[in-house]
């Protein structure tokens, strides 16, 4: 009777540090979720290292951490982040357009101006647009916001690339939002979903 006891005691302790065991290698949600952050960071890392030959390693990584985070932030594929700022700066920082747009995400000043107390970015004037994070953050509460309003990729980028106001004005007066612009980010968007994965 008492071996039976024992033999029941030792038992019960092997299933109960069994169970711990499994419970503390089996990985948890947010180890899994570390994990996809860590990779799909790396996978930025990698495009900007290939395609930013003009960027420092310090600045791949600092602009590789923005665009996981905002992206997530506002529900906007980090894919499209990346083909918007190909076609629109080619991943140069401090490139400014013929219109006045800056950066590596070309945010205008005025536009900046009035968005950056929505984004919640403290806004000083057209330098502040050079600095990767503002610039990025800034680039991606627009596009988002644009996806909101027309319900449309092709649509918001078109109005990326004149404004909305502009752009609704087009939309009303019949005006194809397929310009050789979207179809540019359309197409380097494509590029990006064949060889990064999605979150």
């Amino acid at each position: 009777m008492k071996r039976s006891k024992v033999f029941t005691c030792i038992l019960c302790s092997v299933l109960v540090l069994g169970s711990l065991q499994y419970t503390t290698l089996a990985p948890s949600d947010s180890c899994r979720g570390k994990e996809e952050m860590v990779s799909i960071i790396s996978q930025i890392q990698q495009h900007l290292k290939v395609k930013a030959t003009k960027l420092s390693g310090a600045d791949i990584d600092l602009i590789a951490q923005i665009i996981f985070e905002e992206s997530q932030r506002y529900g906007v594929d980090y894919r499209l982040v990346l083909a918007i700022m190909k076609i629109e700066s080619n991943y140069r920082n401090h490139v400014i357009s013929s219109a006045g747009a800056r950066g590596l995400m070309q945010v205008h000043p005025s536009l900046a101006n009035g968005i950056a107390k929505e984004a919640g970015i403290y806004y000083t004037g057209a330098k502040d647009l050079f600095d990767p994070r503002k610039n990025i953050r800034l680039g991606i509460h627009y596009i988002s916001m644009l996806i909101d309003l027309f319900d449309d990729i092709p649509t918001a980028l078109f109005a990326y690339s004149v404004g909305h106001h502009k752009a609704k004005r087009l939309m009303a007066a019949d005006k194809n939002p397929n310009t050789p612009y979207t179809k540019r980010v359309i197409s380097e968007y494509q590029k990006n979903t064949n060889k990064m994965v999605s979150l």
